[in-house]
């Protein structure tokens, strides 16, 4: 507070004087508000402290450094003199002391009741607007559908706009704008800034669920399997003839070594062909028999598909959407009262995903991690084990809604796109682990030294230490490792030789490697997906513009411009990740952190004519293998690659990093599940922050 904020006037009097003290109102933590309130300004700093709870868990004006100074839905209303006590309200609107409306959100995300569900739903599908006499009745349930969105694995932060081209529209400070106009009792005003919000929720779950309703409620256009009509020996498996909504729908079914997989039209990106198998028909069912299998098919109305006892295909639990452009597939199972469901890729939250709703979609999950909120991942992998005795893949990058016993009573899964494949695996966890992986692609087995302890920090740590030299910094490090004999085999090096808007030191990565190499030390660098027009071109002068390996979005330039990757379906996309290399690669680098690669937008689009709806997911496989392919090339099997970002597939090309986590206990938490979690997924190799990344201990941690 500066000094000129503090003010004394003394006044003499006859036999006396007087001093009159001027305080700023900030040295007390708030201001006098209307009505004779004293605002006070209250703080927890989620991302420091790692509290669950705290007073404002998800503003990022309270989480972020940049916006800490001045929140004002941080203030408390308080009134001096009188009886001490603390009035609560349990809702999002409450009339306070003063007479004001005010939206307050919950200090912990809320699911909302079937009721609160339904409102949302017929508020999306309404046309009326906002009013005085139904203001506080849509700020409760526009809270709600926030909440619910978030609890689902959405999310509002600030790297999630990348993800679509519809303006985005903060919740925050919407709610923020919403309350200073009921502080100003300009009711017209907060009803104008909450249809804004409403307007862009309905967009947001349009775009988010399968059907376009919260939740995949559409009920009425979701099309059963009404009739199995006809079973008999394909090509290339057992050919399955069912009418759905009057039409004929072909599917096919391969018999695997121990369970089946099942596809309808067009294929997934992972192909099997069947095993060898003996089809036996009867006039009440077919039997399917391989050496370790027995599936059983009843036809007709009440058609069901039986796998080993274990998993069930029927009428009432596989479903296609085809409405308005939409594409989907949803498939059902019961859950037995202490069944456990573990897998989905990397997740932060729990091991056991029984009770949850998620969704497998790529996020930089730093954002939620450090709010507290663990259920967004950079490594969603479509598959699963459930200790009912079956494992199941889905054979799509689309974007997953899982419902594993949370508001369906059972287990659901919703899946996006136009592919409906899966493989049901019904052998022994290390049996169904041998499938998957025989499915997408065999783990890599990195050199014994990579299981060594490292050394290194983020560019940060380099940039901002005493010496300001790079370089210099990490000498230093490998220097004091060394004197503590602290063994490593390798040494992080972010930053050496880093791009960052006019800085570029060339000789970085040479000095360092060679420092580290003397000592028989390994050194790896950084990148990241992203790569703008200029910066492709520079390496490339050759090429025009317009045939530059990267992936393109039409139609969103200026302040919608949409991040651009290297497109790894160009024929001259390796040759651009070459030149990008090129100083590192002569420099001697042992490998890399292959970061990002969870931000392509929907609208991308790839030179093999994918879009980034389904490459969204999809990017982490196409990134870490071309880095693969250009480790290999220079430097063999002797090198590591890690990755942040994964999906099914990316075992066979990279080992894996659990991302940045909070320095703290909560950190360490979701450390450990999102590690057990990648193994059960198929991401074996995986390794983590041993300290965390970001935020400050508490003194117990």
């Amino acid at each position: 507070i500066p000094s000129a904020s503090y003010q004394c006037q003394v006044k003499e009097e006859e036999k006396k004087w007087s001093a009159n003290l001027t305080l700023p109102w900030e040295l007390f933590g708030g201001y006098p508000g209307e009505g004779g309130c004293f605002r006070f300004q209250i703080y927890r700093k989620k991302n420091q402290t790692n509290e669950v709870l705290a007073l404002t868990p998800l503003d990022l004006n309270s989480n972020y450094e940049n916006k800490f100074d001045y929140d004002p839905e941080t203030f408390l209303e308080a009134y001096l003199g009188g009886e001490a006590g603390v009035e609560y309200a349990n809702c999002a609107c409450v009339i306070l002391p003063s007479g004001i409306m005010h939206w307050q959100r919950p200090a912990t995300l809320q699911w909302p009741s079937s009721v609160c569900r339904k409102k949302i739903l017929e508020l999306q599908k309404s046309q009326e607007k906002t009013t005085e006499a139904n203001l506080a009745d849509r700020i409760v349930t526009l809270q709600s559908w926030q909440d619910v969105l978030i609890l689902e694995g959405a999310d509002f932060f600030p790297n999630s706009r990348c993800e679509n081209s519809f303006p985005k529209v903060d919740p925050w400070v919407q709610r923020r704008l919403c309350n200073e106009a009921l502080r100003r009792k300009d009711m017209r005003e907060a009803c104008l800034v909450l249809d804004e919000l409403l307007s862009y929720y309905k967009t947001f779950t349009a775009w988010w669920y399968a059907d376009g309703t919260l939740g995949n409620a559409d009920e009425d256009n979701w099309d059963e399997f009404a009739l199995l009509q006809e079973v008999k020996e394909g090509e290339n498996g057992v050919l399955l003839i069912f009418l759905t909504d009057g039409k004929e729908v072909s599917a096919t079914l391969l018999p695997q070594e121990r369970g089946a997989r099942f596809y309808v039209g067009k294929e997934g990106d992972y192909k099997s062909t069947a095993v060898p198998f003996r089809l036996l028909l009867s006039k009440e069912e077919a039997t399917v028999e391989t050496k370790h299998s027995r599936i059983t098919i009843r036809s007709g109305k009440n058609w069901e598909i039986r796998i080993d006892q274990k998993f069930v295909l029927s009428k009432e639990n596989l479903r296609l959407y085809r409405n308005g452009g939409r594409f989907a597939f949803d498939i059902r199972q019961q859950l037995l009262p202490d069944e456990m469901v573990y897998g989905f890729g990397e997740r932060f939250d729990a091991v056991n995903q029984r009770g949850k709703v998620l969704t497998l979609w790529q996020r930089d999950a730093f954002e939620g991690c450090g709010c507290s909120i663990g259920n967004q991942s950079y490594k969603n992998v479509s598959f699963f084990h459930s200790t009912a005795g079956y494992a199941l893949f889905i054979n799509s990058f689309y974007r997953i809604r899982v419902d594993a016993g949370k508001v369906y009573e059972g287990l659901r899964i919703s899946t996006m796109g136009d592919k409906t494949d899966f493989t049901v695996f019904t052998g022994t966890v290390q049996e169904n682990m041998e499938g998957y992986t025989l499915l997408t692609g065999k783990p890599l087995l990195p050199p014994d030294w990579v299981f060594e302890p490292w050394a290194g920090g983020g560019v940060g740590r380099w940039m901002d230490g005493p010496t300001g030299d790079v370089v210099k910094e990490m000498e230093g490090v490998l220097n004091r490792f060394r004197n503590l004999d602290i063994p490593h085999s390798g040494l992080y090096a972010e930053g050496a030789g880093w791009r960052f808007g006019d800085r570029y030191h060339k000789e970085e990565p040479y000095q360092i490697a060679d420092f580290a190499h003397q000592r028989g030390i390994r050194v790896f660098s950084w990148q990241f997906s992203h790569i703008d027009e200029e910066e492709a071109a520079s390496y490339l002068p050759d090429c025009p513009r317009e045939e530059l390996p990267i992936t393109r979005t039409p139609g969103y330039g200026g302040k919608r411009k949409l991040p651009s990757e290297i497109d790894f379906s160009h024929p001259r996309a390796m040759e651009l990740l070459e030149a990008q290399w090129k100083d590192r690669m002569d420099a001697g680098m042992d490998g890399t952190m292959v970061d990002f690669g969870e931000i392509t937008p929907d609208e991308a689009l790839f030179f093999d004519g994918r879009r980034g709806d389904e490459m969204h997911n999809a990017y982490a496989v196409e990134y870490t293998k071309a880095y693969r392919q250009l480790f290999t090339k220079y430097r063999g099997e002797d090198h590591v690659l890690y990755s942040r970002s994964a999906s099914a597939g990316t075992q066979h090309y990279a080992c894996q990093f659990g991302g940045d986590q909070l320095s703290g206990f909560r950190g360490l938490t979701y450390s450990i599940n999102g590690g057990v979690t990648a193994g059960a997924s198929g991401l074996p190799f995986w390794g983590v922050d041993a300290g965390g990344y970001d935020g400050l201990c508490d003194e117990e941690s």
